[in-house]
């Protein structure tokens, strides 16, 4: 099929041989570039903070240490994402992450319904609180992952340093 688009007017055969070879490696090179920025063991949703039991993560040394460590992480990343918001001017959008993720993950209190949460942070539609939720939390995932890469040398030891932060404070 390469051969029945190669045209006298458009250059020498070589030259096209050249360039198809050329092609032909970039695109190796991409191929292998594409699955080195896959992690080795996967990704790690940020629901699995919230659903610890599900994601199969546990704390068998309960180490107060690592626990600490864990905490401060999370402390660090949410104020990171506190502050996006605030110079976003979208307050609105962190209250009801917090109010509707954070507090309900770290307190064990029952979330507030996404209606609740649209009254309480100026949403006019629960769907919107929930969508604000569902942006909120990636962008907590983006500062997560920007904490947690500062303790790593390697970009490709953020989501195992993720796992073992679930594990800790499961």
């Amino acid at each position: 099929v390469a051969l029945a688009s190669a045209d006298a007017a458009k250059g020498k055969f070589r030259n096209f041989l050249l360039k198809a070879l050329d092609n032909f490696v970039l695109d190796d090179l991409r191929r292998q570039a594409c699955s080195n920025r896959r992690p080795a063991g996967g990704s790690v949703s940020l629901e699995d903070l919230a659903n610890p039991d599900e994601a199969g993560a546990v704390n068998p040394n309960g180490n107060t240490f690592d626990r600490d460590w864990a905490l401060s992480v999370l402390t660090t990343t949410e104020e990171r994402t506190r502050e996006f918001y605030q110079t976003k001017q979208a307050m609105g959008t962190w209250g009801a992450f917090r109010d509707g993720f954070l507090v309900p993950l770290r307190t064990a209190e029952e979330r507030p319904t996404d209606a609740e949460l649209a009254v309480r942070h100026g949403f006019a539609s629960a769907r919107q609180a929930s969508n604000a939720i569902t942006t909120a939390k990636r962008q907590f995932g983006k500062q997560l992952r920007a904490v947690v890469s500062k303790y790593v040398g390697d970009e490709l030891e953020v989501d195992n340093e993720i796992r073992e932060l679930i594990a800790i404070l499961s």
